[in-house]
């Protein structure tokens, strides 16, 4: 069997981060790969913290800590966050009754500064933005879906374009939401799909029953499905695709028969 080369060895860990692992896939023994990582200059799970390391966690976890961004401080001294804080834990740094200043809520205001700070930022993701400003994350999130759900998604989903089918898809969703919002629907969204319909529309006697698809229109048995539902509750089934990167073309389904619509006709 062919040696592995070093850069093999050396992918081979980074992506399992486990020796024994990584010494089954080469057919070697543990401790060769052991030795070989540690030719490299790896650092190995498990690995004592320097007098170095030590010293900088000395001089820097209160601060990030305070700030919750400890994942910052482990990505700077290439460990992972539980050994951070076990290893801080262990010198004394930890403190149970420490104020969490990131964790205290934003009001109105202040949220709305830093939603538009972040749209401005476009590559950015929700914790390099927050790393950048001390703030947490999960708190950051929070306050953000809960003040701007539609434009939380929608900002998302635009910086994940080369993303999964699902993230596409739901991006798509979100565009159809706001043009029928647009003309004064109000419009209820099935999250990953979990119905006939992916979207609610209603308005005063209108209900619009909204299966979406990206690139193709809704056929076979999603429309027959789609089109009994409607009929039972006396509500319009739509079948709505893309036509380009903005354009939509919508379909109203009529049991085997449709006609295509402008987005006009449902004002």
């Amino acid at each position: 069997m062919k040696k592995a080369t070093d850069k093999e060895i050396l992918d081979a860990y980074k992506r399992l981060k486990n020796v024994p692992k990584v010494a089954a896939e080469f057919n070697m023994a543990s401790q060769n790969v052991w030795k070989r990582l540690k030719k490299l200059n790896v650092r190995l799970k498990g690995d004592k913290f320097t007098k170095e390391e030590r010293a900088l966690l000395r001089e820097k976890y209160s601060m990030h800590a305070d700030a919750g961004t400890i994942n910052v401080l482990a990505k700077i001294m290439g460990r992972h966050k539980t050994s951070i804080c076990a290893e801080a834990k262990k010198m004394g740094l930890t403190n149970t009754h420490r104020e969490k200043k990131h964790l205290k809520k934003f009001d109105e205001k202040k949220i709305r500064k830093l939603w538009d700070e972040f749209k401005k930022t476009q590559k950015l993701t929700i914790v390099q933005f927050c790393a950048r400003r001390n703030i947490h994350s999960s708190t950051f999130s929070k306050a953000c879906k809960k003040q701007f759900p539609g434009e939380w998604e929608l900002t998302l989903d635009g910086r994940e374009l080369k993303g999964t089918r699902y993230k596409l898809g739901r991006a798509f969703e979100y565009r159809v939401k706001a043009k029928f919002e647009k003309i004064g629907y109000f419009v209820l969204r099935s999250p990953r799909s979990k119905g006939p319909a992916d979207l609610v529309a209603i308005k005063k006697g209108r209900i619009l029953f909204i299966q979406c698809k990206r690139g193709h229109p809704v056929w076979g048995k999603e429309k027959n499905i789609l089109i009994k539902l409607a009929e039972s509750v006396g509500a319009e089934p739509l079948g709505i695709y893309s036509a380009g990167f903005r354009d939509i073309k919508i379909r109203k389904y009529v049991q085997n028969d449709w006609e295509e619509l402008p987005l006009d006709n449902f004002k």
